[in-house]
């Protein structure tokens, strides 16, 4: 009797049981429940729980009452996971369909394996909702698709209008959005063009999250100028109890000896240290500058009198890296130090990499020229035929011109530590480009020898030849000369503003055979003006020779920062001042500057290396001298003066140089 009542019970649940509907969940309890942090995508191993200031955003990714959610971020904060985390909760607890863009086809594919397929194993009550085996190749489970049995899951890259197209869903979540082009293919914004996917859902969601980038041209700053509300992390002080957010204005610590940074309290003037941070943020809340604040406990938004309304539609947030579990206060402190140095030689990257990473801020670009007057108490004599003992290192760049006057041009800069630089050769080759003999010649001048005041001698350790133009000729050139140690590589500027200055290259040209880095030329002509504006010897300090031709200096300097709309929307871009006025050397500097980046010497192990064998060259010269009669012929004297181009050619010297 027991059994059958046994098998009866059995049979009603194996029935029933479809008709189930679990218990409704916010999204923060399903990530406390179910997520787990793997082996590999975190510092952290094991299961998920939500850090205080997480809660908030995790019930507001999943409240269908607010369809944009907007994040203005630093880094190390979890927002990654956050939205692992909403991807879950669609998927498994409200059956919706997503897609996830990520700013090229590379980031999605590298955003699936690192992240989305070990969820998938990790997660179980995920991995048992796809329509195959988890670690299984499928059309169910592809680097780009997850079929699972009552939703789908889409990544793609962000970079191509197509990957917008043909495909409705509930849920379309962006990450780095302001790594994303800022017009798709002419098609108009990313985030527009994205919406546009979600458009006809019942309850249509749209996340974006990302640590910004240039101001004027920040998708996520766009955004939050819209936003309905826009709320920022409200911590209580632990001397007076007043609320207030953390500024980076506020936060105290010795320049000159850092070893603790603390936060100063806006209302009672104290000080208060990264260890109280946590049990502050415990007691926290998210509240906008007009009052208004959200009670977690509740799931509950209030205005500044304490009532209750209804979730914005539009909801905007701000939070830096000051806030992080992960990083210290400290740490930001240093981080800001090392930034502040480079900046004082010239170098921007670090400070605005500080200001968009860890700051949660846009860069603001201030406007940048130089006039061509600048440079003139500023030449040096370098007679002798030798070069300064402080530079470590030499590089090329060639610029391709076509036209009546097809040439190339070059520069050759010597580099120092702190990136101080001194340009030793600016020549012209006359000629077509499509010519062996041009390319021959050029072959001259990087394949010379510069000799310091201490004897070292130096050779042009890397070279970059623009590819813009005559693009088969240039490579042709390049790709037998890719390898060390001649290091000889194609570029391109980017027509995309404000892209790194380089990124790893790509493989181009027959067979793929040819290295070309794409160049940000805007973050290095940035850099360039600020070191140009430098007037001390030193770290970034630009160094030029007299007799250097005015025509160098008037193209040197005829870009400027301009402002340009197009579609309605803000480009901040380096132009030409004078339009029929020419810029190459303004270009060679830039090139001039990747190759020391593609080639990242060590500076100090470069000072180390060439002190000894400086140390001794004097030694061998000194039991030379002994070892000598008195009396000796006297050499002959190296020429000083700049032989015309055919004679110092057929003797085996160039522009002075051997």
């Amino acid at each position: 009797m027991e059994s059958r009542i046994n098998n009866i019970g059995c049979s009603l649940e194996t029935g029933v049981g479809p008709l189930l509907i679990p218990e409704p969940l916010q999204m923060n309890e399903w990530g406390n429940t179910y997520f787990y942090l793997s082996e590999g995508t975190s510092s952290i191993t094991g299961p998920w729980e939500s850090l205080p200031y997480q809660v908030a955003w995790l019930n507001w990714f999943g409240n269908d009452d607010i369809e944009i959610v907007d994040c203005m971020k630093g880094a190390r904060l979890g927002y990654t996971k956050c939205i692992m985390i909403a991807c879950g909760y669609f998927i498994e607890h409200k059956k919706r369909d997503i897609v996830i863009y990520q700013p090229t086809d590379d980031d999605a594919q590298d955003f699936t394996i690192s992240e989305i397929n070990t969820m998938l194993v990790d997660v179980p009550i995920l991995g048992d909702q796809l329509r195959c085996p988890v670690e299984s190749q499928s059309p169910f489970n592809t680097n780009s698709r997850k079929e699972f049995y009552h939703s789908a899951l889409h990544i793609r890259g962000g970079k191509s209008a197509k990957n917008y197209r043909r495909i409705t869903k509930d849920v379309v979540i962006y990450e780095e959005v302001d790594g994303f082009d800022w017009d798709i293919d002419g098609e108009g914004s990313p985030l527009t063009l994205g919406d546009t996917r979600v458009e006809t859902s019942s309850f249509p969601k749209s996340l974006r999250g990302t640590t910004p980038k240039i101001k004027g041209m920040s998708h996520i700053e766009d955004s939050l100028e819209s936003a309905d509300m826009v709320m920022r992390r409200y911590l209580p002080c632990v001397h007076c109890g007043s609320m207030d957010f953390l500024r980076w204005e506020n936060m105290v610590f010795d320049a000159d000896n850092l070893t603790e940074a603390r936060m100063r309290c806006e209302f009672c003037d104290k000080l208060y240290s990264y260890a109280d941070y946590p049990a502050m943020d415990k007691t926290g809340r998210w509240q906008s500058d007009a009052g208004e604040y959200y009670d977690e406990q509740l799931n509950q938004f209030f205005d500044a009198g304490d009532s209750p309304i209804p979730p914005p539609r539009h909801l905007g947030i701000r939070i830096w890296s000051a806030y992080s579990y992960f990083y210290t206060w400290t740490k930001l402190a240093s981080a800001f130090l090392a930034a502040r140095k480079k900046q004082k030689e010239g170098d921007l990257s670090k400070l605005k990499t500080f200001t968009n990473t860890k700051l949660g801020e846009t860069w603001v670009i201030k406007g940048q020229s130089i006039e061509e007057t600048a440079f003139d108490d500023r030449l040096e004599d370098w007679s002798g035929g030798v070069i300064s003992n402080k530079i470590l290192c030499i590089t090329m760049m060639v610029d391709v011109q076509g036209g009546k006057n097809a040439r190339l041009e070059l520069e050759i800069v010597g580099w120092g530590e702190g990136e101080e630089s001194w340009s030793l050769v600016y020549e012209k080759i006359e000629g077509n480009p499509e010519f062996h003999e041009v390319w021959e010649e050029l072959e001259q001048f990087r394949r010379l020898h510069f000799t310091r005041e201490d004897g070292i001698p130096l050779n042009v350790a890397c070279t970059c030849i623009d590819s813009g133009f005559k693009s088969t000729a240039v490579y042709k050139y390049t790709t037998p000369r890719q390898r060390k140690p001649h290091r000889v590589y194609a570029t391109k500027g980017h027509s995309t503003p404000w892209k790194p200055m380089i990124n790893t290259p790509s493989k181009v040209g027959p067979r793929k055979r040819t290295l070309l880095y794409m160049v940000g030329t805007e973050v290095a002509k940035e850099s360039l003006f600020s070191r140009l504006r430098l007037e001390e010897p030193g770290p970034g300090y630009c160094h030029f020779p007299l007799g250097r031709s005015s025509d160098y200096f008037k193209q040197l300097a005829n870009e400027e920062l301009k402002t340009t709309y197009k579609k309605g929307k803000k480009f901040m871009t380096f132009q030409k001042k004078d339009e029929s006025a020419p810029n190459e050397a303004l270009d060679l500097r830039v090139g001039n500057m990747v190759a020391l980046a593609i080639l990242s010497p060590s500076f100090a192990y470069l000072k180390r290396r060439y002190s000894r064998m400086a140390g001794v060259m004097a030694e061998q010269r000194m039991e030379f001298a002994a070892a000598e009669p008195t009396e000796t012929e006297p050499a002959p004297a190296r020429p000083t003066k700049k032989a015309s181009r055919r004679n110092t050619r057929k003797k085996g010297w160039v522009n002075g140089w051997r």
